[in-house]
Parts: structure tokens; sequence; C-alpha cells
């Protein structure tokens, strides 16, 4: 008799020989892999007897961060199969959505800074298409009403706020380091900060990073391993910390990481000025050599 851990085993290898034929592309064999460990974890419930209680202590966050994950990969997939505009839309609705289930989770413990500072950028969510001469995701300054004249935010400043925010909240929440998962969550937006803050270019890009952890991370922690994030270092800040004190910490940390964020602006334009008069002064240096040894190989010719 067939078992459904036999179907997962066959779809499984299934999903790996579509890879292998039909996968041109880095990004799409990322989305597959992807799916596959949906798939397997997804099969796996099904041979988990002691599954009902291995759910018993979610609460309403998880079920809404898992959920919406999913149809975020779906979004990834819908984007890269039309980029159509509804495409596009549904995406930026869905980053929306993200964000506003952490900043309900904020203000529910009474972090107003993070949970303020995340509902007011939610709604400037920008606009990802694929740019179709590479392949890669772009973004389009954006908002909620579709109105360019409220594209009051830019692509960049989005993610960066959207990378701050969030790490900045992660090790210092209430939630997260009662449950010992703050430390994944905070690398899965440093590192691409970090990324973007070096690069200082497409910042969409540097966002799949945080995505894709997210998305492979969650399928595991949801099904195999309740336990696997919290095998990590204690927290940073002690849940029972006064709350003031909270906010002003999160507030100054969030301070501190935007005034990087603009002297790493500010540096970047410097240098790209001190390196383009370097560029031209050399350019017209060669130029003068140029004019100088023309008449001198005209008058060897004659």
């Amino acid at each position: 008799m067939t078992t459904v851990a036999d179907l997962s085993i066959i779809g499984y290898v299934f999903h790996w020989i579509m890879l292998v034929f039909l996968c041109r592309k880095p990004i799409y064999l990322l989305l597959a892999v992807t799916f596959g460990i949906y798939f397997a974890c997804f099969c796996y419930l099904f041979t988990d007897e002691n599954y009902v209680g291995f759910v018993e202590g979610y609460d309403w966050f998880i079920y809404a961060k898992r959920s919406s994950l999913i149809v975020g990969y779906l979004v990834y997939v819908a984007i890269y199969t039309t980029n159509s505009k509804a495409s596009r839309v549904i995406a930026q609705w869905v980053l929306t959505i993200n964000v506003l289930e952490a900043a309900v989770l904020a203000l529910q413990f009474r972090e107003i800074i993070v949970g303020v500072l995340l509902i007011a950028i939610s709604l400037f969510s920008p606009l990802i298409f694929v740019n179709e001469n590479d392949q890669t995701l772009m973004g389009k300054s954006g908002n909620l009403l579709q109105k360019e004249k409220y594209n009051f935010l830019s692509v960049k400043w989005y993610f960066r706020c959207h990378f701050i925010f969030l790490g900045v909240w992660y090790p210092t929440s209430v939630y997260f380091n009662e449950r010992g998962v703050s430390l994944f969550d905070f690398l899965s937006c440093a590192i691409p900060f970090v990324l973007s803050e070096y690069r200082l270019n497409n910042f969409v890009n540097h966002f799949s990073v945080r995505t894709f952890a997210l998305f492979i991370a969650v399928a595991i922690f949801s099904t195999f391993d309740r336990e696997w994030l919290t095998k990590q270092p204690g927290a940073i800040i002690s849940a029972n910390l006064n709350i003031v004190v909270r906010n002003l910490i999160q507030t100054v940390l969030i301070l501190v990481c935007v005034a990087l964020a603009v002297l790493n602006d500010r540096y970047r334009e410097t240098t790209d000025e001190r390196n383009s008069k370097e560029e031209t002064v050399q350019e017209q240096i060669v130029s003068n050599e140029e004019q100088v040894n023309l008449p001198l190989t005209e008058h060897a010719m004659n």
C-alpha cells in the first residue's frame, strides 16, 4: 500500500528531475529548490502523529507570518513568469501586509516607536519587477494609492528603513527574545543591509537574500524541528526590561543606523566626485599628449 511518505519521496525526486531539465537561470533554480523544500515539509506533516501537539503553542503571528510567506513565494513565481502590472501590485500589497504584521506585533508589546515606523514605511512599498535584459529583480518607488505624486520614499530608502527598523527590533523585542529566535531574524536583515550599503545598487536583489532565507528557514522550523531556531545565543536585551527604556534603546539604535547610511551616501558621493575629476584630468592629459604627438607624426610621414 502506498503511503503519504512514499508519495513525498516520489514527488521530491520528480521535482529534482524537473530542475535538471527546466531550470536555466539561477533564480528559477532557487525558486524550484524552495518549492521542493516546502513540498517535502508539507508531506512530512502527514507522517507526524504528534503534529497536533506540535502546533499547540502557535500564536496569531506565527500563523499569519507563515501564511504570508507562502503567498509571498507564489508572488515571486508570478512576477518571474508574467512580469505583469497585476503581479507587481499584488507583490506590493503582500510586502505591505508582511510589514504590517510586524508593526501590529510590536504595538502589541508596546514597542511604539518601531510599530509606528513600520506602519509608516508599509504605505510606500515599492513595485517590484523583472529587468528583461538580465532577468534580475528591480524596484520602482510606489505607494498603496498607486499615485506618483505620493511616492515619498525611494526604493533605496524603503529597503534601508525595512532592514534597519526590523533589524533593530528583532534582537531588542520582547517577543523574539522570549522565544530565542532573534539571532536568525536579525541576520536576515543585517546581511542584506551590509550588502546593500557596500554595493549601493539594486536593493531589491539584496532584499531577496532575506526573503529566501525566511522561506526556507520557516518551512524547516515549522515542520521538522520546532526548537531549531531556538538553539541560539540568549537574548541581547532582557524581556523584563522597562518598556520605556526598551523604546529608548530601539530609537537610539535606529537613529545610529540611519546616520551611518546617510554618512555612507555622503562618503560615496565625495569619492565618486573625486574619481570622476581624476578620470577627467587623466583624459585631458591623454588628449593633450595626442595633440602634441600628432604634428610630429605628420612631419615624419612627409
